[in-house]
């Protein structure tokens, strides 16, 4: 089977390729514990003494139309306050969490390595102070360059967002922060969409299966995270957009070979052996014939549909098509400049219907 070719144990990976998917591949987990304790455990090997880990929380400012004495807090929603803060080091990963110049490659999600912090003269992190820029080598950046020694490298400054408060939209708060994240790792759920390998921002992705269980309950999980790739190295194993890290290959295929029905769950000792990592021998848990009830539900409505398909008189003449194809083209507009798209945005935009 092709998949369990692309174990990372697999010999046949180039020790090269080996190095190229642990500094520029994106792993991917089912779970935001898993991408957290992975990004803590890289991020653990780039910190040293003359490394630091500097820690970014968020400054809360007055904005020039306040009437406020200071800035409030309770203005702004907790997640945007929590996705404010972040941690950064001298070589980290990091993907950046908003869009800057996304035609040139800078948009929310563009990874890249984190060269260097800068900060005003007398100021610090451990003074609760936020950086002028934080350069960083993004993986696809194609404007022009700050360095010319070093074309991809980019100063990205503090980001400002304006309150989240809409009431009587007074705009009287905003907060100032660091706009990236630390990004050795990333849920399925926010590559969901993306293209990995050939000519796309992402080359390679090392996919964490998780548990069947987890899979059980969300069926179609395994097939997401596959077709994000857009090779897998048919004739060459080292040009596959995608790669497993299961402990063995094994593993890797009994994961996969029947993820509909349910495991029965391991003994104290198989347990302590399956979690033993230095155990290079997989521990099989075995199958029940009992699937799993997200699996059923699903069954029951694709069985559903196919048999509402198959009652259902869904034939049209070659007029009603024609007829059909006829509104659809009356009902388009055709674009001729940007003041047209600017008035179309313009109409269907809720603060317009609600001042106009």
């Amino acid at each position: 089977m092709l998949l369990c070719q692309l174990n990372l144990d697999n010999e046949n990976i180039t020790e090269e390729r080996q190095v190229e998917i642990q500094q520029k591949g994106l792993f991917v987990y089912t779970t935001k514990d898993e991408v957290f304790n992975h990004n803590e455990s890289e991020l653990r090997k780039t910190v040293n003494k003359t490394n630091p880990l500097m820690e970014f929380s968020f400054q809360l400012q007055k904005t020039e139309r306040s009437k406020l004495d200071r800035a409030v807090k309770s203005h702004f929603k907790v997640t945007s306050l929590q996705e404010a803060k972040t941690v950064l080091a001298r070589g980290a990963r990091v993907s950046l969490t908003q869009n800057k110049w996304a035609i040139k490659g800078l948009f929310n999600g563009s990874l890249g390595t984190v060269v260097d912090v800068r900060f005003e003269k007398g100021c610090s992190p451990l003074l609760g102070d936020l950086p002028l820029f934080v350069i960083v080598d993004f993986d696809n950046y194609i404007g022009p360059p700050w360095d010319k020694d070093n074309p991809t490298y980019v100063p990205i400054p503090m980001h400002v967002k304006k309150e989240d408060r809409t009431k009587g939209n007074c705009k009287c708060c905003q907060i100032e922060f660091v706009p990236l994240e630390i990004a050795f790792a990333r849920t399925l759920h926010k590559v969901q969409g993306q293209s990995i390998g050939g000519d796309n921002p992402v080359k390679i992705m090392v996919f964490h299966l998780g548990k069947s269980s987890f899979e059980g309950n969300n069926p179609g999980l395994l097939y997401t995270g596959i077709s994000r790739a857009t090779s897998m190295g048919a004739n060459d194993i080292n040009k596959s957009a995608i790669y497993f890290n299961c402990k063995t290959k094994f593993e890797l295929y009994t994961r996969i070979r029947d993820i509909h029905h349910k495991r029965k769950p391991l003994s104290k000792k198989e347990k302590s052996e399956s979690l033993n990592e230095s155990n290079t021998i997989f521990v099989e848990p075995s199958l029940t014939k009992e699937k799993y009830d997200k699996v059923k539900k699903r069954k029951y409505w694709t069985d559903f549909l196919d048999q509402q398909e198959k009652s259902t008189d869904i034939t049209m003449t070659e007029s009603e098509r024609q007829n059909i194809k006829h509104w659809l083209q009356s009902q388009q507009k055709t674009l001729t400049n940007g003041q047209q798209l600017y008035s179309i945005v313009q109409s269907h935009s809720k603060r317009y219907k609600k001042f106009k």
